[in-house]
């Protein structure tokens, strides 16, 4: 049997170019079990190299946690958006190659800030605040030799300002600054529970960051195109043996001689799909030991811009509630009409998913944006807020490594099993 779990990235698009190992078990044909990046990668370099494949798909659309929305015919991306690391990313070249317009997007830049309770702070005050996120990062070193390898995230942002000497407003602004800007809008995680010592050890992409104008759905779409891709295909039970596997969705059993699993880690968490026979005690260990960090979006679209203040730019308001609604960015250039996303992650998100219905976040978002830009703010024309915290097919945004597990439980959740 075949079954291989988690990631497969985009550079798979050119692997077929290059010499591979060759599977014990020959390919006659793959199954794909989920229509994200992942999935759709996988089968489109499979197709290339000339084999069979076919893709499963549960929703009743292509992209997974891509997923662009139409906000009064405006394409927004509800899910992924930004292409990090645009001089090392692989998907900026296949972008570029199917002719998408991509523009620059510095998603790390705050153009003003302000608290509920302090009010605004002056641009000396932001660029200080920077600096001190900064020595954050600097420190990491002597703070996870000190605080040991389980200590989190929050126990180090904690030892850091102790040791900081800052007066109140540089401590407030300081401290969200690294831990809404920096670590819960990027690791999205609650801070209690990402690890300090993985923290920040991503590799690093250069060049910036850019959008695609339109969407990026329309990527998933055109790698998609010539594929055999079966929608609203709820995948139940995955069979396999010495002579292939069989996976069983909503219309019925998909033979063939291997299976690559590309649903999300909190799908493979929550026990959605099972396996005959079961995975193996190590990989079952590497997905019980990671978790999902939960990252959302409220959506507007206005008949106006009249955010000039943070236009092309972010805005971080820092709440009386931890970790509410603190990121609103301006996507006027890249929607085409006056758009703001607001994203939200962490310990706040899920709670606020799971007791907060829509017009409540919407109207949070909105008094937040007021008290941003220090005036009455307009309703806007449409609104669209996310839920990939509760979403089956989801279950939160992206993985992360809590404190304990290392990088090695996530080689070992991707690790094929039995070729």
């Amino acid at each position: 049997m075949r079954v291989a779990l988690f990631g497969v990235v985009a550079s798979l698009l050119s692997a077929c170019s290059a010499a591979a190992p060759q599977p014990v078990h020959p390919v006659s044909r793959v199954i794909v079990v989920g229509a994200g990046m992942s999935g759709v990668a996988a089968a489109r370099a499979l197709h290339a190299a000339g084999h069979a494949v076919v893709v499963l798909e549960a929703r009743d659309r292509l992209g997974g946690r891509i997923h662009t929305v139409s906000l009064d015919g405006v394409a927004v991306d509800a899910g992924a958006a930004w292409l990090h690391g645009v001089r090392d990313n692989p998907l900026v070249g296949v972008a570029e190659a199917y002719g998408f317009t991509l523009v620059d997007d510095d998603v790390d830049d705050v153009a003003l800030a302000v608290s509920t309770t302090e009010g605004p702070f002056d641009d000396a005050e932001i660029e200080a605040a920077f600096g001190t996120a900064d020595r954050f990062f600097t420190r990491l070193p002597a703070l996870r030799s000190s605080l040991g390898p389980l200590a989190s995230v929050a126990d180090g942002s904690d030892a850091f300002f102790a040791e900081e000497d800052l007066d109140l407003r540089a401590a407030l602004l300081g401290r969200a600054m690294l831990e809404r800007n920096y670590l819960e809008l990027d690791y999205a995680a609650p801070l209690g529970l990402q690890s300090l010592r993985w923290v920040d050890e991503d590799p690093t992409l250069s060049g910036g960051d850019q959008l695609i104008v339109g969407g990026y759905g329309q990527l998933i779409e055109r790698l998609a195109e010539g594929l055999d891709v079966r929608l609203s295909e709820v995948v139940t039970r995955i069979e396999y043996d010495a002579t292939g596997v069989t996976v069983h969705a909503s219309s019925g059993a998909v033979m063939g001689s291997h299976v690559i699993v590309t649903v999300p880690l909190g799908v493979l968490r929550a026990g959605s799909i099972a396996f005959e026979p079961p995975l193996p005690t190590e990989k079952l260990d590497a997905i019980a030991r990671l978790d999902l960090a939960n990252l959302e979006k409220v959506i507007f679209r206005f008949d106006t811009l009249f955010w000039d203040d943070i236009e092309d730019n972010s805005g971080l308001v820092i709440s009386e509630v931890d970790g509410e609604m603190p990121g609103f960015f301006d996507l006027t250039r890249e929607a085409g009409a006056p758009t703001l996303v607001v994203l939200y992650g962490g310990a706040y998100a899920r709670s606020a998913q799971a007791t907060a219905s829509d017009a409540d976040l919407v109207a949070r978002a909105l008094e937040h944006l007021a008290v941003l830009l220090g005036r009455e703010v307009p309703q806007p024309t449409a609104t669209h807020v996310t839920h990939w915290t509760s979403d089956p097919y989801a279950r939160g945004a992206y993985a992360f490594i809590p404190t304990g597990p290392s990088p090695d439980a996530m080689d070992a959740g991707r690790a094929p099993v039995s070729d």
